[in-house]
């Protein structure tokens, strides 16, 4: 009998897809954020952005954390081990010489007039500033979620170990209620001790734990699809009060902070919900993206960058152009990972699983 969460890979499948939106979204917001590439800036965009962002990157290590507990129940820790430097590693190292540098040299091109060619940009592309990428220096991009995912994972591995040997399970029931409500305070709350460029290791570390020891239980995956419609109406309704009191131009500190802390836990939960109530069976693209998932991500911002800079002024109307940068970034991602899925030695590279493999 298999079984299978496929609500798991079909949320997972909703935030890799969510990536194109989101990047073209960058090129532009009206933050006064500086990006690979900057056009016109839209308040329709950066309310996007601030809307999404929360409990979409939160929600990622969430996965990886829920996902890590069922790959420890088939997998034993040499062979996680293994998978980990084999699909988070191996592809970082290759990604930050083949996939990341043009952003860089893209970047450096378009807000400094940069007008040496792309090898000779590798000079300045290992030069270390503040790590934003967008002044043509070094950066990891976006693969910076590879290796916060990769150090955690490793960081975690005595904890592993040491809930394995205990073989004791944890009462889900326990857990439900305010307790589970309260949980969510804890990442944001931590977020300052390992911050580095804006996004904290520490945070993230404290999702992905929520993920391996709470969301894994079934009790507490029943309650959460339960009150499913209170997550997403919290959820909907912090989204709305803050594209409001963008819009009204009020930027009280005393708002803005609570609120993103409590849409990065409602969303969270309303995200999960609805996937458990909703997206529990296998469609058709299911399978194609649980294989395709990771190296849509390595490869997208690339493409997104690239397209960005040709077309970010092609139409006089912001939302044509950003329809055609995220068409064009899809279209240009899934060719790139059909041909590289197709040959051994690019799917080592880049982490590509092959259909025979477990997952």
């Amino acid at each position: 009998m298999n079984t299978r969460k496929y609500w798991i890979d079909n949320v997972r499948t909703i935030c890799i897809l969510l990536l194109f939106p989101f990047h073209a979204v960058m090129i532009f917001n009206d933050l006064g954020e500086k990006w690979y590439i900057n056009g016109t800036g839209c308040m329709a965009a950066s309310m996007f952005n601030f809307s999404v962002y929360p409990w979409w990157m939160s929600g990622l290590f969430v996965l990886a954390g829920l996902s890590t507990m069922h790959a420890l129940k088939r997998r034993n820790i040499k062979e996680y081990m293994r998978e980990r430097v084999l699909k988070l590693f191996v592809p970082l190292i290759f990604g930050l010489f083949l996939i990341v540098p043009v952003q860089n040299f893209l970047a450096d091109k378009y807000h400094n007039g940069y007008i040496g060619n792309y090898f000779a940009h590798f000079s300045r592309f290992f030069k270390i500033t503040d790590f934003s990428g967008s002044d043509g220096c070094f950066s990891p991009g976006h693969l910076w979620f590879s290796l916060y995912l990769f150090v955690i994972s490793m960081l975690c591995i005595p904890v592993f170990i040491w809930h394995k040997n205990k073989g004791k399970h944890f009462e889900g029931y326990k857990l439900t209620g305010w307790k589970l409500i309260i949980l969510g305070i804890i990442p944001p709350l931590i977020e300052p001790l390992g911050s580095i460029g804006g996004k904290s290791v520490t945070e993230f570390l404290g999702w992905f734990l929520i993920g391996y020891f709470v969301m894994s239980m079934e009790e507490v995956q029943i309650w959460i699809k339960k009150y499913y419609i209170i997550w997403l109406a919290i959820s909907v309704s912090v989204i709305l009060s803050r594209c409001i009191c963008y819009y009204i131009h009020f930027y009280n500190e005393y708002f803005w902070g609570p609120t993103d802390t409590i849409l990065r836990w409602f969303g969270i939960l309303a995200l999960f919900a609805l996937g458990m109530r909703f997206l529990d069976k296998e469609y058709k693209f299911t399978h194609y993206f649980m294989i395709g998932s990771y190296p849509i991500y390595l490869f997208h911002q690339s493409y997104v960058v690239i397209w960005g800079y040709i077309f970010v002024d092609y139409f006089t109307t912001v939302f044509l152009n950003y329809i055609l940068i995220v068409l064009l970034s899809f279209i240009s991602t899934i060719i790139t990972y059909e041909i590289t899925r197709r040959f051994s030695v690019t799917r080592f590279m880049f982490g590509i699983k092959s259909t025979g493999d477990k997952i």
